[in-house]
């Protein structure tokens, strides 16, 4: 019973973090100048980067503390770049088509 709680509040955590740290890259995208890209292939591959950077910490927890074995940890971690990956690129598409969408960025492609 114990351990069907403690597993119930990672999922929500991984839910409640996940949409934040996209969140937070998308605010950061849209006010940074630099970070504003002009075509969706550049931001996202920024929002690979961003995504697997970030996660890392997160993706090395549980083989530290589940003292899982090498075949194991490279399968986990096999899995969680592949699953990173498709959500950064969700993320990059959903950021790219807000960005184009502004008046700023608009503007910005008419010059």
């Amino acid at each position: 019973m114990e351990m069907t709680r403690a597993i119930q509040m990672g999922i929500a955590t991984h839910y409640v973090v996940g949409p934040g740290i996209g969140a937070i890259f998308g605010t950061a995208v849209a006010r940074v100048e630099i970070l504003r890209v002009n075509t969706l292939k550049k931001i996202i591959l920024l929002a690979i980067l961003y995504v697997e950077i970030l996660s890392q910490p997160f993706v090395a927890m549980p083989p530290i503390l589940l003292k899982m074995t090498v075949p194991v940890i490279l399968q986990w971690y096999g899995g969680s770049f592949i699953m990173h990956l498709i959500v950064a690129v969700v993320l990059g598409v959903v950021v790219g088509h807000g960005l184009r969408s502004t008046p700023l960025m608009r503007q910005k492609r008419i010059q």
